[in-house]
């Protein structure tokens, strides 16, 4: 086990690793995790745009802070510019319209609206960095192929012939599978540090879920339901990787309040989207046109 961890002193992150010391298998996520039943919020149909909108605000939010972070080693004081609460902040900023958006990236100077040396200096560092100049190009391209399959989304449930409906949903997966392999591509994971790794991973979880709103779009109900048990499986086993990662005190002071508001909300989001799959699946009384959304309460800055 990575040495920072075992000199911790922290009970509640005693606790947690003691649990992964024991064993890194899918039952030490249980143990972890929890199972605990989540309040089920359903939408119609016709309301699903605001979940995309949602997923499309929080991959480019994610993906802007690593124009901070960056790759390298990093400081606690430049971590502490996009910890958890600035990022729900710099959602708001995009959801409001307030920053520019410029090739799949937001201006972070102008939200930080710093005279901080320190962050001013690193994110014109991280201009200049070869490795990282060559990932912001890549993933440019894919957060534009991204956004680019949200919007044909929108257009084409907006078709009334379903068979074409349902062809133009199939290809927009095509596009989303396709970004999504470039953000999970693991020679883009080499040598950033682990915050940078954990915003590109969230960028992947994101449109995971895309992928599997496509899916729901043309009731298949079983692969949805299978998608997020997946997920999970995904999300959990990917938050234990990262916390083992962890090279410096500042690196896990900075995760670590990341992965516990995974757990006690993205998770348990999940759960609830899959309660109300597996009710639409099993429960014949449910109304079929019934469709679990993500509240945007979720995403508030209070989480």
């Amino acid at each position: 086990m990575n040495p920072i961890i075992l000199n911790l002193g922290l009970s509640a992150l005693e606790t947690l690793f003691t649990v992964i010391a024991e064993d890194c298998g899918h039952a030490v996520v249980a143990k972890i995790f929890g199972t605990e039943n989540y309040e089920l919020s359903t939408a119609t149909v016709d309301n699903f745009t605001e979940q995309l909108d949602i997923l499309q605000t929080s991959v480019l939010a994610l993906q802007s802070t690593t124009s901070l972070i960056g790759v390298g080693v990093v400081s606690g004081g430049i971590l502490s510019a996009v910890n958890l609460h600035q990022l729900l902040k710099l959602r708001e900023e995009v959801r409001q319209g307030r920053l520019e958006v410029k090739e799949g990236f937001l201006d972070l100077k102008a939200f930080l609206c710093s005279e901080n040396k320190e962050i001013i200096n690193r994110i014109e560092k991280m201009e200049e960095n070869i490795i990282f100049s060559h990932h912001h190009t890549i993933l440019s391209q894919a957060y534009n192929e991204f956004q680019h399959a949200l919007d044909y989304l929108k257009d084409s449930c907006k078709l009334s012939d379903i068979s074409q409906r349902s062809k133009n949903i199939t290809d927009v997966r095509a596009m989303l599978i396709n970004a999504l392999k470039t953000y999970s591509n693991t020679e883009l994971l080499k040598n950033i540090n682990v915050p940078g790794e954990l915003r590109r991973k969230e960028c992947s979880w994101a449109i995971h879920q895309t992928i599997t709103i496509t899916y729901q779009l043309q009731d298949a109900y079983e692969v949805v339901s299978d998608r997020l048990y997946k997920l999970e499986d995904i999300i959990k086993k990917d938050c234990i990787d990262l916390i083992n990662n962890c090279q410096s005190q500042e690196e896990l002071d900075f995760i670590f309040p990341e992965i516990l508001a995974i757990n006690n909300h993205d998770l348990k989001l999940l759960q609830s989207w899959k309660t109300a799959v597996d009710a639409l699946l099993y429960n014949s009384s449910q109304d079929i046109n019934n469709f679990p959304i993500i509240k945007k309460e979720t995403f508030d800055i209070e989480r």
